[in-house]
């Protein structure tokens, strides 16, 4: 049984050792403090719309995004169908060859 090899040993590095660098403090920054001008903002009065279910669209909406859901299903189906056969090929074909070999 063949045995995993082992990896090499890796130096250390002793931290200890090395010289000690100086402290280095940061200066205190204080950002300038400004406020911000009230604005008083006109208030506005927003239209009603009616309900999108309402509107005559609303239905053929629907109905396209139906149809599109439907296509999109069929076309992963006959992807997968596709996928399928083709694996089923290559199945046959390594048989075959595999017959030949012997």
């Amino acid at each position: 049984m063949p045995t995993m090899p082992t990896l090499p040993k890796l130096p250390t590095l002793d931290l200890s050792k090395l010289p000690q660098l100086p402290k280095v403090t940061m200066p205190k920054v204080t950002m300038p403090k400004f406020a911000m001008p009230k604005v008083a903002m006109p208030k506005v009065q927003m239209p009603t719309l009616p309900s999108l279910s309402a509107l005559p669209f609303a239905q053929v909406e629907h109905d396209v995004v139906a149809v599109a859901r439907d296509a999109a299903y069929a076309s992963i189906g006959l992807g997968v169908l596709a996928v399928q056969q083709a694996q089923r090929g290559v199945a046959a074909v390594s048989g075959q060859l595999r017959r030949y070999a012997k």
